[in-house]
């Protein structure tokens, strides 16, 4: 948020209808911001609502000054202090499994869908829209001439990420607090070992597959039940074509974390690769299981059926990731699993049908 009070005012009746918008439809979450700025404390105030709590995660122990009437007896608000930014949203893309978060992986893609989201609010200075225009074209551009960095430009920001955080919460131990010696020696580990997994990770994104074989092996000594390190180095195995010790990998990070549909997935796609086709669909079933809106199992599900000839049921698969997760044109001509079904009238249909955006 912009702190100069002349632009405070310019955009404060469009924040107030965007956290009002917010507040109608559910909770506000409130995180990462100081509170400082009195025009925008007074705007959350303007927004709330009685059918919904607004959550703020401050990095003070105490409620910001300007902020303190938000937090009033009879409105429904709740203040949760002492939440460092960076380690709280570790621990939630963890706990959520969406670990490592998607603006890591896909930034593009991440920063393209936040501008998707504002774009139904006005911009003072050209309200007629063309800045969300230039910003989606200059945002591309940008990644076009980066794409030959994109190893570098992805371990950079992951290690910015990583260097010095990562949750220290211990689950075998909840009882334990941050501060006690033992677990401050178990947050130092943790520390490094998510920084020798980023390591591991850029290594692994530049095809040095046995540099990053060696970083996952050293995170795994400090952190033995690191179970992405696992499934990362089974990628790394793979991209090998150590398809069996890649299958050790994907199998031991599941005996950590059954429910890890990403280790299912890619030990489906490792299947696939060696045309073992009907154990890879196993794979991409079990991690559909547990999460039935998991696009890329269905998305590789339906590149097992294009490569076994098959198009109604590479669409059937296709038309169902798209509806979780929006394919592109570009997706499906860049994937060479499709090239036997490229001349189908219906999946030429239905890529006419996608979008153009990378």
């Amino acid at each position: 948020m912009v702190n100069e009070t002349a632009e405070n005012e310019a955009i404060k009746p469009y924040v107030t209808q965007l956290f009002s918008h917010r507040m109608q439809i559910g909770d506000l979450y409130v995180m990462g911001y100081s509170g400082d700025s009195d025009q925008h404390c007074q705007t959350l105030q303007t927004s709330q609502s009685n059918e919904h709590r607004l959550f703020w995660l401050g990095y003070e122990a105490d409620i910001p000054e300007p902020a303190k009437n938000l937090f009033a007896p009879h409105r429904k608000a709740t203040f949760i202090g002492g939440c460092d930014f960076d380690r709280t949203m570790i621990a939630l893309a963890e706990a959520l499994d969406v670990w490592p978060p998607q603006f890591v992986q896909q930034p593009l893609h991440h920063v393209g869908k936040i501008f998707s989201a504002l774009q139904p609010y006005p911009i003072v200075e050209a309200p007629d829209g063309q800045v969300h225009e230039k910003a989606n074209a200059d945002l591309k551009a940008f990644f076009d001439a980066k794409q030959a960095e994109a190893g570098s430009v992805f371990g950079r920001a992951f290690q910015n990420i990583l260097d010095g955080e990562a949750p220290d919460f211990d689950p075998d131990n909840p009882s334990e607090t941050s501060s006690s010696p033992k677990a401050q020696d178990r947050s130092d580990k943790d520390l490094q070992a998510w920084k020798l997994f980023g390591e591991a990770l850029d290594a692994q994104n530049k095809n040095n597959f046995d540099e990053a074989g060696k970083k996952y092996a050293a995170a795994l000594d400090i952190k033995p039940y690191m179970h992405q390190a696992l499934n990362n180095w089974g990628l790394a195995l793979a991209g090998q074509q150590k398809y069996a010790q890649a299958e050790e990998k994907y199998a031991a990070a599941l005996d950590i974390k059954p429910d890890l549909h990403e280790a299912l997935n890619n030990w489906g796609v490792a299947l696939a690769d060696q045309q073992k086709y009907a154990q890879a669909k196993e794979k991409f079933a079990a991690a559909l299981d547990i999460k039935p809106d998991k696009h890329e199992a269905l998305f590789n599900w339906a590149c097992l059926y294009a490569l076994k000839r098959q198009p109604d049921l590479a669409l059937e698969k296709l038309k169902a990731a798209h509806a979780v997760h929006p394919l592109t044109q570009a997706k499906l001509d860049q994937d060479s699993d499709f090239d036997l079904i490229r001349e189908d009238a219906d999946f030429k249909a239905f890529r006419s049908e996608l979008g153009t955006w990378n």
